[in-house]
């Protein structure tokens, strides 16, 4: 790992974007791997190159580094690189791609608690309730996906709300891809916990009707996710 870095500068796209595949492929196997990586001095190395790169190579920045933060060392190393700052920044790429693996690759870096602070005041919860609209249900899903992360905390969860969040959670509620329904409902069960969110969830005419048909589906996994959201939704203090 550390003998191809430097050709992550190579003036070829072709050459970087070639590398990047393999070290994709090579991080992808066991954390051994991954760690060779991260004591290459990867993290940083990509933070500023997923700012920098141009738009088809980017992806392949944002699964490394991805992959990277699955070590505590390249999370912690990848934050302080402003990681989650940069994935806020690529949320409103011009590259479905882009904005596609800049959410997924955000989700996880909110698992730590410093990240999901960084991504409420980096306006991250804004930029990906606006993503909830995207026409890619993939951007649907990794945005909804990291909002589920970010909205973990109270402050998370208080931010849904000036972000304009709640309305296109609901009207995901119905969307056609499994994934997309999936994430929503885990975010819907978190917000719901604020009373702002919970009288606008109770008050749409959709948001019961379409959980209870959900519990009555045959998919088992969003028939739990969506107990779960109901029984937060019709929660009363």
């Amino acid at each position: 790992a550390a003998k191809v870095k430097g050709a992550l500068d190579d003036a070829v796209v072709v050459v970087r974007r070639n590398v990047l595949e393999a070290l994709v492929n090579y991080s992808c196997a066991t954390i051994r791997e991954v760690r060779s990586i991260v004591d290459a001095g990867y993290p940083t190395t990509l933070v500023a190159k997923a700012a920098s790169e141009v738009d088809e190579v980017q992806p392949l920045v944002l699964k490394l580094l991805y992959n990277c933060i699955k070590d505590e060392t390249g999370l912690a190393k990848s934050l302080d690189a402003s990681a989650v700052e940069t994935c806020i920044s690529l949320l409103d790429s011009g590259s479905t791609e882009v904005r596609k693996e800049s959410a997924t690759t955000l989700s996880f870096l909110c698992f730590a608690e410093m990240a999901k602070m960084n991504a409420i005041q980096g306006n991250g919860v804004a930029k990906l309730s606006s993503l909830l609209t995207d026409e890619a249900w993939e951007v649907r899903a990794a945005a909804a996906g990291a909002l589920m992360a970010v909205t973990t905390t109270d402050p998370g969860k208080k931010a849904i709300v000036p972000a304009n969040g709640v309305a296109p959670l609901i009207n995901l509620l119905e969307d056609e891809q499994r994934l997309v329904k999936l994430n929503v409902l885990k975010t819907m069960a978190n917000v719901a916990v604020n009373p702002d969110v919970r009288d606008q969830l109770k008050m749409s005419e959709s948001v019961l009707p379409t959980l209870s048909a959900l519990i009555e589906g045959e998919d088992t996994l969003l028939a739990k996710h969506a107990t779960i959201a109901k029984a937060a939704v019709l929660w009363e203090p």
